[in-house]
């Protein structure tokens, strides 16, 4: 799911650039058939094919695209999101078929912060989801431009551990260790200090609809851009492994009223993002170089 969510919010982003370049062009998703629901069943059958033709019309939103960045960093809770943002930041959304909702209703906003929390300390305390997100790791500005993905940390005391082989990213962070503290702190501000929450529905949870949730989720961010509002995805409450299942309902019982869905045909949540004011200005993440994706 999170996967097709990523080619979803590429698609997006290339139709813009293109129609940029004064290219119309048409995506047609699965030329060779839909992925199937099992991950175990996936082969290298393309996403989408894009067909291109004179004429585009430039997109206003595309003059974000380079200032977009996700703010990993607590929020300034002194700041509120007034309401009236709230409502053009989910405006960026409309014309696909999900369903964009939000809140910055204290009442409701507190209730997500907890889920927030819940669900990372599950996936945090989960040896092999912790696991994966360790692998990814990237400490001190060496390690981040030389890989350019993952998770990136430059903050001083991961870095000092780092440097004197305190930070085993082999193994899960033992409890009262440096690493462990630091990851705990890092997510425990991120969800306190949400200012509000926007999320992103599909009426169904096949393969077309995660697709279509990344074009809509990366035109939502864009439209937050330009509104000046930070938006970072908290998805561990959405994922799917059997410990996150509680978090899993609950975040659909809170966010659309509706049980976890048990087959692809219902709806679905398939985007959560705390929203808010960074308190200093949010760096760019580094980027692999274009020749790493692109054959010809």
């Amino acid at each position: 799911r999170q996967i097709l969510i990523g080619h979803g919010a590429f698609i997006e982003l290339l139709v813009m650039a293109l129609a940029e370049q004064g290219m119309r062009s048409e995506a047609r998703l699965w030329p060779q058939g839909e992925l199937p629901a099992q991950l175990r069943e996936w082969d290298d059958r393309p996403v989408a094919r894009i067909r291109l033709f004179p004429g585009g019309t430039p997109d206003p939103l595309f003059a974000q695209v380079l200032r977009r960045h996700t703010p990993k960093v607590d929020f300034d809770t002194a700041k509120p999101v007034a309401a009236s943002v709230l409502e053009r930041l989910l405006e960026g959304a409309v014309g696909s078929t999900l369903h964009a909702g939000g809140t910055v209703d204290p009442a409701r906003v507190q209730p997500l912060r907890d889920l927030c929390w819940a669900a990372a300390k599950t996936e945090l305390l989960t040896p092999r989801t912790v696991m994966e997100s360790m692998r990814l790791t990237r400490v001190g500005p060496d390690e981040i431009l030389a890989h350019r993905d993952g998770i990136s940390i430059n903050s001083i005391v991961p870095r000092v551990a780092a440097a004197f082989g305190l930070l085993d990213r082999s193994q899960p962070p033992a409890e009262g260790s440096t690493a462990y503290s630091e990851m705990m702190r890092r997510f425990d501000g991120h969800c306190r200090s949400a200012m509000g929450f926007a999320w992103l529905a599909t009426p169904g949870n096949g393969r077309t609809a995660q697709v279509e949730a990344g074009r809509a989720y990366v035109r939502m961010q864009l439209r937050a851009t330009e509104l000046g509002v930070g938006m970072h995805p908290m998805s561990q409450a959405l994922q799917e492994f059997s410990e996150m299942a509680p978090h899993h309902a609950l975040a659909h019982r809170l966010l659309i009223g509706a049980g976890a869905p048990r087959t692809t045909q219902e709806e679905t949540v398939q985007m959560f993002c705390r929203i808010g004011y960074p308190q200093e200005a949010v760096r760019a993440t580094p980027r692999r170089p274009l020749g790493q994706f692109l054959q010809a």
